[in-house]
């Protein structure tokens, strides 16, 4: 359907694009507001992108959320989205590098799930909702806690020492004198 020029889904992408890009124009800093896409696009539509979905009883947005964002919060709102996609990518890269393999694995995993919400939110706004943005949080979460140089060393606060943590990666298993153990001997 969308080498034949018939598919509806592309043509409403379009539609709504055309439209958010129109919108953005006039209010480029401050947006029309949270939850007000569908309030004010038809008045900047372009009818020969229009298909029979067009109505939109449903009431969905733009379909892109880099869209939905300069629409409804303006520059600002997109340019601290792009911000954090880049720290993300960038922090993303630090952690791997300070990790040993059981850490990389899961800083790999964190950043798939980061990259495919980046690149589904060009089609839809899949951070808006909490199936998929509960995700995307929970993988920048698995980051932060993925950092070794996030993680206390020394005392806890509890009492204990980072050697009595199971759940620390960077165990230091030397004696109480600093050396490592010896093995046994007979």
């Amino acid at each position: 359907a969308t080498l034949q020029g018939t598919d509806i889904s592309s043509a409403e992408r379009y539609f709504r694009w055309i439209a958010a890009v129109r919108m953005s124009q006039d209010r480029p800093w401050t947006g029309v507001g949270p939850n007000n896409f569908y309030d004010y696009y038809k008045a900047y539509v372009v009818n020969s992108f229009k298909t029979w979905v067009s109505r939109n009883p449903e009431k969905s947005t733009t379909h892109n959320y880099f869209l939905y964002m300069l629409v409804e919060q303006g520059y600002p709102a997109l340019c601290l989205y792009a911000v954090l996609m880049v720290a993300l990518f960038y922090y993303a890269q630090q952690v791997y590098q300070r990790n040993k393999r059981e850490g990389r694995i899961m800083v790999l995993v964190a950043v798939g799930v980061i990259g495919a919400t980046f690149i589904n939110n060009f089609f839809s706004e899949l951070l808006e909702a909490d199936k998929v943005g509960s995700l995307f949080f929970m993988a920048i979460a698995t980051l932060i806690a993925l950092d070794p140089k996030r993680r206390i060393i020394g005392p806890h606060p509890s009492g204990s020492t980072e050697k009595d943590n199971p759940t620390n990666l960077n165990h230091n298993y030397n004696n109480a004198d600093g050396n490592p153990p010896q093995p046994a001997q007979l």
